[in-house]
């Protein structure tokens, strides 16, 4: 779309021109990555993700599919530098919490409860899903202990030591801003409204929302 086209320009700054594909190619390898992965062909369907990234490389979508795929095929380490690449890209509230529940399942893994804990609590001030109550219930039985109450310091610690992003990618609002401007010069005010409605819902920033209105 117009939104990851600007942002495409603004991450990989392209010195040749780019062309809109009338096929969605990217969404059709993403949903072949999706089928394989449920049959349990985690090689296929890395390749299909792959090559959906090749026709989109902007699309957190895909990212997180193949991320989940190497989840499964317990790469941990290829699992975390997707997520953190899906961050650099997220442009919904749901996207973000994603990422922070991929890095509190990390800590699982590694067996650091307490630091998983604050990650899942933090995901759902982003957006709230089941998968976090059943996480943090398995924290207790691995732990024998009381899941420890989220606390804004610790959190605040483990983003700086592991360089989380604290919210969205500024590259993500600041090309949503930009293309608000722009379509609203051009008379596109509907596009121009999306994108700040984008900028707005990511950042809550009452300076966003005084021109949505």
């Amino acid at each position: 779309d117009i939104f990851q086209l600007f942002l495409y320009h603004k991450i990989f700054a392209p010195k040749k021109p780019v062309e809109p594909c009338p096929i969605q190619f990217s969404r059709l390898y993403r949903l072949k990555g999706r089928l394989l992965a449920e049959a349990g062909d985690y090689a296929g369907a890395a390749g299909a993700l792959t090559e959906a990234l090749t026709w989109n490389p902007v699309d957190p979508e895909a990212v997180f599919e193949l991320a989940e795929v190497h989840k499964l095929r317990r790469n941990i380490h290829a699992f975390l530098d997707e997520t953190r690449r899906a961050f650099g890209l997220a442009v919904t509230r749901e996207q973000l919490a994603r990422g922070y529940r991929n890095w509190g399942y990390y800590f699982i893994e590694k067996g650091r409860y307490d630091q998983a804990a604050q990650l899942y609590f933090f995901s759902n001030a982003f957006s709230s899903h089941d998968l976090v109550l059943n996480e943090l219930l398995y924290i207790n039985q691995m732990t024998g202990k009381d899941v420890p109450s989220p606390d804004q310091d610790k959190l605040l610690a483990i983003l700086e030591r592991y360089k989380i992003p604290l919210g969205p990618s500024d590259t993500v609002v600041d090309t949503a801003l930009a293309l608000a401007d722009q379509s609203e010069a051009e008379g596109e005010a509907e596009l121009a409204h999306q994108c700040r409605r984008m900028a707005f819902d990511l950042t809550g920033d009452p300076k966003i929302k005084e021109k949505l209105n």
